[in-house]
This record gives C-alpha cells, sequence and structure tokens, in this order.
C-alpha cells in the first residue's frame, strides 16, 4: 500500500521506530544530533541501525548536519556509509515499512 503524506511525519516516524523489532535503515545526506539521540533513546536495545550520509564539511560547517550526531552509532557499533552525492531521503523500518521524502 502507498500513502500519500501531506502533514508533518515526525510523529509517524519516531511510532516507526518505536515498533521496530530488528533493524532501521536512515538514508539522509543532513544528520542531526538531536534526532539521533533521540532515535537512540526510543528503539528497543536489539534493534541495530544502518546510515547512509554524506559527510560534507559544508553541511557541518552551515550547521544542516552535525558531527557530533556520528558518536551515538559509532558508540552502538552501527553501520554508517558515506555518500558524496547523496540528495536521496528514505527510511526503512524492519524491511516492512518505508518512508520516501523530499524535505
Amino acid at each position: 500500500m502507498v500513502e500519500i503524506i501531506s502533514e508533518p511525519i515526525e510523529d509517524r516516524f519516531y511510532n516507526l521506530v518505536i515498533d521496530s523489532n530488528k533493524c532501521i535503515r536512515l538514508c539522509s545526506p543532513f544528520i542531526k544530533e538531536s534526532i539521533v539521540k533521540r532515535i537512540y533513546k526510543n528503539k528497543k536495545s536489539n534493534v541495530k541501525i544502518d546510515y547512509i550520509s554524506n559527510f560534507n564539511l559544508g553541511n557541518f560547517y552551515k550547521k544542516s548536519s552535525d558531527i557530533k550526531a556520528f558518536e551515538e552509532p559509532v558508540k552502538y557499533k552501527d553501520k554508517i556509509y558515506n555518500c558524496q552525492m547523496l540528495h536521496a531521503k528514505f527510511y526503512i523500518f524492519d524491511d516492512e515499512y518505508t518512508i520516501v521524502t523530499s524535505s
């Protein structure tokens, strides 16, 4: 089933984080420390997270990404991938639910 969501996705996103039982895959060129901390606070302890992001000094300088956001994934030994040409924004929960967004 495909659903077009026109309202903010924050509540839906965190509900999917809470409900995930195996893995979460997050793909976004931007990553913020406050969001990563909230994800780790709400996810189940056994759930692994894979991150695909863009380690771009310009993003860190403009504060659209936080370098400190990568401390939690490193601490929990989750996977982090760098894609310099990344523009996609999608989030996959237990290979069952996906959110695709442009903002």
